[in-house]
């Protein structure tokens, strides 16, 4: 099942618990107006006064119905609100993942490009200082050979930071 069916599924269930509580609450106020109606009766006949006399009224019954109806309209209203709701959360979650999915891409990618490089500087560094302390003339060629192989390291790792930029801010991309 899918989250939104299951939102709806929840907000349904809670809905007709609703519904049911407020029937039963309608019910036992039903009840004790009733009595104290009965009461009344009794008190009035007791003394003598004139019996009360049912004047047409709203009736309680109409009351449950209105009551009923408005409880129910205002749970599916509150249903179709939390389904548009769990589907604008998602849509973002599904956005900041694909983001942190894309940003974690372009590092890695970038982290390995720099890495060569820094391999290719640190190999370049030790072929001079080893220049430095030789006094033979053919090491040079060594470190001719190694800053070669650092620059194109070098250009090879501005290539694929290039080719890995980082995706948009969640800012402009989640709206």
């Amino acid at each position: 099942m899918t989250p939104t069916i299951i939102y709806a599924l929840q907000s349904s269930i809670w809905a007709l618990f609703g519904l049911m509580a407020g029937f039963a609450l309608g019910l036992t106020v039903r009840d004790i107006r009733l009595s104290r109606r009965d009461l009344h009766r009794i008190a009035t006949a007791v003394d003598g006064e004139d019996p009360v006399t049912d004047e047409p009224r709203l009736s309680l019954h109409k009351w449950q119905r209105v009551l009923g109806g408005i409880v129910f309209v205002l749970s599916l209203l509150t249903a179709v609100q939390g389904i548009y709701q769990w589907a604008e959360v998602r849509r973002i979650a599904d956005c900041q993942s694909a983001y942190s999915n894309g940003f974690a891409d372009a590092i890695d990618a970038r982290t390995a490009a720099t890495g060569e490089a820094q391999n290719a500087l640190d190999k370049l560094m030790t072929s001079v200082g080893k220049v430095m302390q030789s006094t033979d003339p053919g090491r040079r060629d060594d470190v001719q050979t190694a800053i070669r192989e650092y620059l194109d390291a070098r250009a090879k790792a501005k290539a694929t930071q290039q080719a890995n930029p980082y995706p948009p801010a969640p800012r402009d991309l989640c709206k």
